[in-house]
């Protein structure tokens, strides 16, 4: 008994020594769209000894943008900036930038009282993402993932098609009746009939277990009982 007392114990001084250890770095990269971009950069990453928790990766019309969450020793974390740095010369007009953060997992976070998903489609006009950036800021409600687009493929009156999607989430501290996200739902319509576009705020239930029939449907769903979205980068780039 004795020694498997001693033996947790050692374990645990141990575990807490590596937590401590560890370092986490917020890698974000850009610059025109070329062949070797994902490939260069986790190669470098892998080959220092460390682990890719998250990351994203976007083209945004002739560039590309990647966003990294690595993890690891510091000594490696420390040199890892001058490496990648170094691989600039491969990738023609690419530039890093680099912050150090805590580790997502222990750091504390409120749990949302609210989850929901806010939509907006219509014709593309200035003002939209602001407005309604302005609206959830109201609202104390925080963003959690957004993606905007363009469909110059769809012309809508005359113009291009609009369309915003994102996770939003309220952490602040409400009374147990809180039905706040309701004057949001209501103040996003109204902005929606003001722009002519179809704008809506939809509370995401976290305990609705329907299980769908197609796939286009299935993937909505899963995207919604994820607010963060871990996965790997695209391998086309």
């Amino acid at each position: 008994m004795l020694a498997q007392r001693s033996a947790r114990l050692l374990l645990s001084r141990v575990t807490n020594a590596r937590l401590m250890s560890t370092k986490h770095l917020i890698i974000t990269a850009v610059g025109p769209e070329q062949p070797g971009i994902v490939a260069s950069a986790t190669d470098t990453i892998l080959t220092s000894g460390l682990n890719i928790t998250e990351s994203r990766g976007i083209k945004l019309g002739t560039n590309f943008a990647l966003l990294m969450a690595v993890s690891g020793p510091s000594s490696s974390i420390s040199s890892l900036p001058s490496k990648l740095e170094s691989q600039v010369g491969k990738l023609k007009g690419f530039q890093y930038m680099f912050k150090e953060t805590t580790d997502p997992l222990i750091e504390d976070v409120s749990e949302p009282n609210f989850m929901g998903t806010v939509r907006v489609r219509g014709m593309d006009q200035p003002g939209i993402v602001q407005k309604v950036s302005e609206l959830l800021e109201k609202h104390d409600m925080s963003i959690e993932r957004l993606e905007t687009t363009v469909d110059v493929e769809a012309p809508f009156g005359g113009t291009q098609l609009f369309m915003m999607e994102g996770m939003i989430a309220h952490t602040k501290e409400v009374d147990d009746d809180w039905m706040g996200w309701m004057d949001l739902m209501d103040e996003i319509e109204e902005f929606g009939e003001e722009y002519n576009i179809d704008a809506e705020v939809e509370p995401f239930a976290e305990d609705d277990e329907e299980e769908f029939d197609g796939d286009e449907e299935q993937e909505d769903y899963t995207m919604k009982k994820k607010i963060y979205d871990v996965g790997n980068i695209p391998p086309s780039s």
